[in-house]
């Protein structure tokens, strides 16, 4: 019995040097030998427990649109319309036919984004879209392309789709609220409170 027991304290000095440098048998993992038995219905993890859902694929089309590699038409949802930036400022809505209807979406800080207008101007430089307030309604404008409150904006995925299946998108600025669109007058303006916040979704036309 004695010649057992020193066999027995011989393997376990020779696992332990085995074990990785550094790491104590407080901290290692339990080894188990062959034909131990299954974990007990106490730690074995339940077989009715969902598995997690799979995490969706990126869509490289869109990472490259809100990236700025993109010209894009901005479709109004619900209006089955177009934002178009007109030569004298403001953000209307039209067909998607006119050159001001085209727009690039920069990545600005803290996960927002500058909307660039891509029609040209008379007097030059880059111009991005930008709240401003007007007889008591706030609205869309442009103005020239620069980092601020008013200028940059979420844009927030809904989870839906349009009809031809483009993700659609709710655009949100941090200060004056979510764009909105009122069907009487065919008017975009921003409020932080109200129901049925306008979607978009993004029409790609090309590299920028």
């Amino acid at each position: 019995m004695p010649r057992k027991h020193s066999r027995r304290v011989v393997a376990g000095l020779t696992l332990a040097a085995l074990l990785p440098a550094g790491q104590g048998c407080g901290t290692a993992a339990p080894l188990e030998a062959p034909g131990s038995p299954a974990p007990s219905a106490a730690t074995a993890p339940s077989a009715a427990s969902p598995s997690p859902s799979p995490t969706a694929a990126p869509d490289p089309k869109l990472a490259a649109i809100l990236a700025g590699k993109r010209k894009i038409i901005i479709h109004l949802i619900p209006a089955d319309r177009d934002l178009s930036a007109t030569y004298e400022g403001p953000i209307a809505t039209g067909d998607g036919t006119d050159d001001g209807a085209l727009f690039r979406i920069l990545p600005a800080k803290n996960g927002r984004h500058l909307v660039e207008a891509l029609r040209a101007r008379e007097e030059g430089g880059r111009w991005c879209a930008a709240v401003q307030t007007e007889d008591n309604l706030t609205t869309l404008t442009t103005v020239e392309c620069q980092e601020a409150a008013e200028t940059t904006f979420t844009i927030e995925a809904t989870g839906a789709v349009d009809d031809k299946k483009r993700p659609a998108h709710r655009i949100v600025n941090d200060d004056y609220g979510t764009v909105r669109w009122k069907p009487a007058g065919q008017v975009l303006f921003l409020d932080k409170a109200g129901d049925s916040p306008a979607t978009f979704s993004f029409v790609d036309r090309g590299a920028a």
